[in-house]
């Protein structure tokens, strides 16, 4: 009877930890269908390609393929920016999941400003594995503050399924980067 117990207790454990394994990415229910593929591809000017990042978001059913700044441009002066933004962000379903709608971002920032970027807030169904591409162009303004340090991101912010919203980490390797080199070659106190 202990024999039989016993038997039936690893029949039935086992299964279940099979699939934990095989678990969702989170409480939303989807897995992502593929590896992300190589580094978003960033294009436009030069003087904006050299201060622009697309963050690392490696659970982000949504993925950005690539980001072009073309027609931006940004003029710094020692207590303002003034700039324009013109974005077009191409996008891929990576998760087993159609996408409801979701919220990306791409544009210009800076420390004092954090929230200057542009965002993008879309109703769209977008299919397993497909692609989606976004363009706005017309944003910018003047940004004043003592110490802007002018830089761009893009990003995701949320994604919708059916019925739940996904917020996926967000990581920002150039700007920590940066950050290090910089107290690298600062003079100690």
């Amino acid at each position: 009877m202990k024999a039989l117990l016993g038997f039936l207790l690893v029949f039935l454990v086992a299964p279940a930890q099979a699939q934990d394994s095989d678990a969702p990415t989170s409480a939303c229910k989807f897995r992502l269908r593929e590896a992300s593929v190589s580094a978003a591809r960033i294009m436009g000017p030069e003087e904006i390609v050299r201060i622009a990042s697309v963050l690392e978001q490696p659970n982000s059913p949504l993925e950005i393929l690539s980001v072009d700044y073309t027609g931006s441009w940004f003029t710094a002066m020692s207590d303002s920016v003034t700039h324009r933004h013109c974005v077009t962000i191409r996008i891929r379903n990576r998760s087993d999941q159609r996408i409801e709608g979701f919220q990306v971002f791409a544009g210009f920032s800076s420390p004092d400003h954090p929230d200057a970027r542009e965002g993008f807030v879309e109703k769209r169904n977008i299919g397993a594995g497909r692609e989606y591409e976004l363009s706005s162009c017309g944003g910018g303004g003047v940004l004043r503050g003592e110490s802007i340090k002018p830089r761009y991101a893009a990003g995701v912010e949320s994604v919708s399924f059916n019925d739940c919203t996904y917020y996926p980490s967000k990581t920002d390797k150039k700007s920590e980067g940066l950050k290090a080199q910089k107290a690298a070659s600062s003079p100690p106190n």
